[in-house]
């Protein structure tokens, strides 16, 4: 999706902070990067299946509800390399899948997974914290980086102008 409606929100969080990049689209994430490397291709998954079925699920129409804004400023809980130590600023919003549109594309794509052989240990469709990420200082953050993008990551309200 076009990054121009989340251009302000970047330019207003970025005029506080200075520092962040941005992809310059957006996207909500249903899959990370690193479940979709780790665990899906592994498997035989290939993205066209996944972006199959989420067209056929009519992502483009999901219903979605802004929540807040998410921070997380800080080091990560555990560093593997080097280029992982030292502080993180990632800004994030936080949507709700009310109706559980982006669910039900998660919950087919664990079918096809299971139906592929995957270990149904290694993929788990309840759990993801649907986002658009604003803007990062060095890198996007992941859970498999200890890296929570819910509720709990909410840093500042969201105000939706009319």
């Amino acid at each position: 999706m076009s990054f121009a409606p989340f251009q302000k929100l970047f330019e207003a969080i970025n005029a506080t902070v200075g520092t962040l990049q941005s992809r310059s689209e957006a996207h909500v994430t249903v899959i990370t990067p690193p479940e979709f490397d780790r665990v899906l291709k592994p498997a035989g998954i290939g993205i066209e299946e996944i972006e199959r079925i989420a067209l056929e699920s009519n992502i483009q129409n999901a219903r979605l509800k802004p929540v807040c804004i998410g921070r997380f400023n800080g080091a990560l809980p555990n560093p593997v390399a080097d280029l992982d130590k030292g502080n993180f600023l990632l800004y994030s919003l936080i949507v709700a899948d009310v109706h559980g549109d982006l669910l039900g594309i998660r919950r087919k794509i664990f079918k096809l997974y299971r139906e592929k052989g995957g270990e149904g240990a290694l993929f788990q469709p309840e759990g993801f914290w649907p986002h658009v990420t604003i803007g990062f200082d060095r890198r996007d953050l992941f859970i498999e980086d200890g890296i929570y993008k819910g509720s709990n990551y909410c840093y500042a309200p969201i105000r939706l102008a009319k």
